[in-house]
This record gives C-alpha cells, structure tokens and sequence, in this order.
C-alpha cells in the first residue's frame, strides 16, 4: 500500500468520525463515498489523492438542456459565488467544493456540506422550472392546513 494510499484511508477515516461525532450517516458506498441530502439535492463526501483533499459535491439536476439560457444562469451563480462551483455535463448540474484535507475540520467541514446543498437545493429547482429536467430527490410538498 503506497503512502497516498494509507494517508487517504486515515483522512477517510478522520471525516468519518466527524460525522459519527454528530450523529450524522458516515458509512462509505461501495466507491468510498459518503452520502449527503439536500432537500431537493443528494451529495457525496470523497476523498481523493495527491494533494491531498475532501471532495464535496451534489447533483443539483438531471436532463437539463444545455442552452445558452441555461448556461448563463449557471454563469451568474459561479459569480456571485466564490465558494462552490457549478458544472452541467450531458444534462446532470453538479455543484462541488475541495478542502484540502489541513484545512477539514468539523467547521469547515459543516459549512462547506451545508454551502454544496444550499447551492444545490436552489439551482436544481430553478433550472428545472425553467428549462427542464429534474431535480436528483423529488422535493417534500408543502401541506397547508
């Protein structure tokens, strides 16, 4: 096993404990990813190697069309956004963040999960509505009394 390797599964270890310290679901996919959920959005925590970091990320949508409408929307999040990054590739909109693995604590870990499903939650519906698609979790309907 190289020294990459071992430095991985300690870090992947070390983000899994922050979450079982919060009482949060830690256990690794069959990838070695860790699961998260927005309302509307589903996100996965991976480590990945030289330099190495925790990748967060979130699939916003699906089936969106790529138009120059849809492009300029994502555009206009990415600046006003300095945190996260929005991506759409063969119709999925991905909203992703890296930490590089000195910097995850429980801290940066927590705002930079609730700033990926924060982003996500937002643009998925919003591209959707407008241009098509679907978001990655159906979202809850709200119920009025």
């Amino acid at each position: 096993m190289s020294a990459i390797d071992v430095q991985g599964n300690w870090f992947r270890h070390y983000v899994m404990a922050l979450l079982d310290e919060k009482d949060l679901p830690s256990e690794p996919d069959s990838q070695g990813d860790i699961a998260i959920y927005g309302q509307t959005s589903r996100g996965w925590l991976r480590v990945e190697g030289d330099p190495l970091r925790l990748h967060i990320f979130a699939a916003a949508a699906f089936e969106v069309p790529m138009t120059k409408a849809t492009l300029s929307e994502i555009n206009a999040v990415n600046a006003g956004d300095e945190l996260v990054k929005v991506v759409i590739r063969e119709g999925a909109v991905v909203v992703r963040l890296q930490l590089p693995a000195e910097a995850v604590t429980w801290d940066s870990l927590n705002l930079a999960m609730s700033r990926v499903l924060d982003v996500a939650d937002h643009v998925g519906p919003l591209l959707t509505t407008v241009h098509g698609g679907q978001t990655a979790v159906d979202p809850v309907p709200l119920v009025w009394d």
